[in-house]
């Protein structure tokens, strides 16, 4: 779902990278490596004209994307789409008899998001695109709704045009009037009765982060701490509660495997950890592997992959597999990843929540605040 129009601009970045000739093009991963550094901009790169079919099946295959079934409710907050949608009570209960389900999507650069509402089986927790394209053509849509910049018809995502024939309906805009939601509906859909008695509240949207993948969608905000859990590491050691009580601030990094963002500031992160344990700090990191328990217990593949990405990271911190105290607490709200949270020697959160990636500079300004504050209490 990180896929949208512009992403066959990608292809132009690998001659920069591998030093090939001007007119000679690089192979799709090294197309994509460069534009993700950033070495070749996307305008760039349509200029070079290498938005070819080769590189929008490779994109495709390279980024998986999460999906996450909320559980059945009455009424969903969305703080950065600025939006709270209620549903009638049969709403509920039809979800809760897995009739109908929903997942959120958005453009990479965060201008277009839209939360789907189908019928059908709900697909597997991870997905590449051509997964989820073969998946689409099992399951029916009931309606979508989504916000895009004022000014704009319709919303710009793939896919959605296909799904929703009928021209979407502007239901009204954000109290900032930077964004307008649009609503679209399958009439054909045996919910459709059911989906037109919904009741939409608009607000403010938070700042959409550009540094965070599609995480989890279950609730909007973080509780106050992590609870009585007992969880495994991905080197299968046990830990609980009194893991936070060896360091008087915790730094708590909820990754994925398929989370190029969590991935690409994992060295930093390492960096931080020994640096700060030189000075003798009374700090730590500790990391939450989101994905290698897709479906309950440990998924041994997905398992190997979080150790690899370790590895090649360098990383020696701990990682923890969340059990399901973690996932009915904070973790399971989380949102975006990754999402950094920090918490006190009594596993008490402190501070805000930082979505998104940042360089080690910035963290280090955010760890350094944090311990001011863990150090100030009584």
């Amino acid at each position: 779902m990180l896929f949208h129009k512009y992403a066959p601009l990608l292809l132009v970045v690998g001659c920069l990278m591998s030093g090939c000739a001007s007119d000679a093009i690089p192979s799709p991963k090294d197309r994509l490596s460069a534009i993700e550094s950033g070495e070749v901009t996307l305008e760039e790169a349509e200029e070079k004209g290498w938005m070819d079919e080769a590189f929008t099946k490779y994109y495709q295959a390279a980024h998986p994307f999460a999906l996450k079934v909320p559980a059945a409710a009455t009424s969903y907050a969305f703080p950065a789409l600025g939006l709270t949608l209620s549903f009638s009570e049969d709403w509920s209960i039809a979800q809760q008899n897995g009739e109908i389900w929903m997942y959120y999507t958005a453009s990479d650069d965060g201008t277009n998001a839209c939360v789907y509402f189908q019928e059908g089986t709900p697909p597997k927790d991870l997905l590449s695109m051509t997964d989820y394209e073969d998946w689409l053509a099992t399951s029916t849509p009931i309606g979508a709704i989504g916000f895009a910049p004022a000014g704009q018809e319709g919303i710009d995502l793939p896919y959605i045009e296909t799904m929703y024939t009928s021209a979407p309906t502007l239901a009204g805009q954000t109290t900032d009037n930077r964004q307008v939601c649009y609503v679209y509906v399958n009439p054909d859909s045996a919910y459709a009765d059911l989906f037109a008695k919904r009741t939409i509240l608009f607000e403010t949207p938070t700042q959409p982060d550009q540094t965070a993948a599609f995480g989890y969608l279950d609730s909007p905000h973080l509780v106050t701490d992590l609870g009585d859990f007992t969880a495994q590491s991905l080197q299968g050691q046990w830990y609980n509660g009194n893991l936070f009580a060896q360091a008087d601030l915790t730094m708590v990094n909820v990754w994925a495997t398929f989370c190029g963002y969590c991935i690409d500031e994992m060295p930093a992160l390492e960096e931080i950890s020994q640096e700060m344990q030189q000075k003798g700090a009374s700090f730590q990191i500790v990391g939450i592997c989101m994905d290698v328990t897709p479906e309950g217990p440990v998924d041994e593949a997905q398992l190997n992959k979080a150790l690899a990405i370790e590895e090649a990271t360098g990383v020696t911190y701990v990682s923890l597999i969340p059990d399901e105290t973690m996932l009915q607490g904070p973790v399971g709200t989380i949102q975006n990843l990754p999402t950094t949270f920090f918490v006190d020697r009594q596993g008490h959160i402190t501070g805000q929540a930082y979505a998104g990636a940042n360089d080690k500079e910035s963290w280090q300004e955010i760890i350094d605040a944090h311990l001011s504050l863990v150090e100030g209490a009584e």
